[in-house]
């Protein structure tokens, strides 16, 4: 597994693209500080610019590289939901650059639930991209076999696994903006016990 990791690690540090196992579908993932990578990642994808990439990080730590200080009780409701199927759209910092965020303020974070892409996010010392490994308005791939059959040659990395990812909910995405939280996307999380969470903290 640790070969397995550094590979992917020096193939996202040099600019490539990766597709990795999730906790909730195969994903795309690049270093989302190189715009010619991320280029690169939305053409792959036939992607609308529009649209924003999301970002998996390998522990809440790493939300002060890609957001403004997020008050304690947003830090307290990831803590509580993460690693997990909750992604939370929060204000961009300057790093971040438009093809992450679509042209929009905001950012959406993600700490999966599954040890690769948070080992790799914890080894490049910064989260990478978290988007389906799909082309755009196709199913995304659920195990190694379809990732090579369909991204052979498109991507520099397919990570080697025996896993079979059966598509099930998506994650919940929920945005942070003027002290309110608001459901964008009704996913595997039910908004009202993120509410309640939520609650307890504010």
């Amino acid at each position: 597994m640790d070969n397995k990791i550094d590979q992917a690690v020096k193939i996202i540090q040099s600019g490539g693209v990766v597709c990795l196992p999730t906790d909730t579908q195969f994903g795309l993932s690049v270093d989302y500080k190189n715009d010619l990578a991320l280029q690169k990642l939305i053409n792959l994808k036939s992607r609308d610019e529009n649209a924003g990439i999301p970002l998996l990080l390998a522990n809440v730590d790493q939300l002060k590289l890609v957001t403004d200080t997020p008050p304690d009780d947003v830090i307290n409701l990831c803590e509580h939901f993460w690693p997990g199927a909750l992604t939370i759209v929060m204000p961009k910092n300057n790093s971040i650059s438009e093809f992450v965020s679509g042209g929009h303020s905001g950012v959406a974070l993600r700490i999966p639930n599954h040890d690769v892409p948070r080992r790799i996010a914890a080894e490049l010392g910064r989260p990478i991209t978290g988007t389906s490994a799909n082309f755009s308005g196709l199913a995304p791939v659920g195990n190694y076999d379809e990732a090579q059959s369909n991204f052979k040659g498109l991507v520099d990395y397919v990570f080697p696994t025996s896993e079979n990812i059966i598509q099930g909910e998506p994650s919940t995405i929920i945005e942070f903006t003027n002290n309110k939280l608001n459901l964008l996307r009704q996913g595997a999380i039910p908004f009202e016990t993120i509410q309640k969470v939520y609650n307890r903290f504010h």
